[in-house]
């Protein structure tokens, strides 16, 4: 019995959910909504297993707060800070005015 739960334990660590892969749905999710941003999450970090796609979502009006949750086998969310970078908008050159 011993050894069927370790074998258990072992692929359900298996089956964890990294924060690198957090930060990269993050990520992709932010950009099909026009925003470059870097999550503020440790990529070592393991998260409960998830069998559907994560939820991931402003939690106010900008992506500085990011929610991110599961539905199955266990219910679980995060809320994950992000530096949100904005576009650098270059000057435009006036232009001359020749008489």
């Amino acid at each position: 019995m011993l050894i069927c739960g370790l074998i258990t334990g072992a692929a359900q660590a298996a089956e964890r959910i990294t924060g690198n892969e957090i930060i990269a749905q993050i990520i992709a999710q932010a950009k099909e909504q026009g925003q470059d941003v870097i999550p503020r999450l440790a990529g070592h970090k393991l998260f409960y297993p998830c069998k559907t796609k994560l939820s991931i979502a402003p939690k106010f009006e900008d992506w500085q707060t990011i929610n991110v949750s599961c539905a199955q086998p266990y219910k679980w969310a995060i809320a994950v800070r992000a530096d949100v970078m904005t576009p650098i908008i270059e000057p435009k050159k006036a232009k001359s005015r020749r008489q």
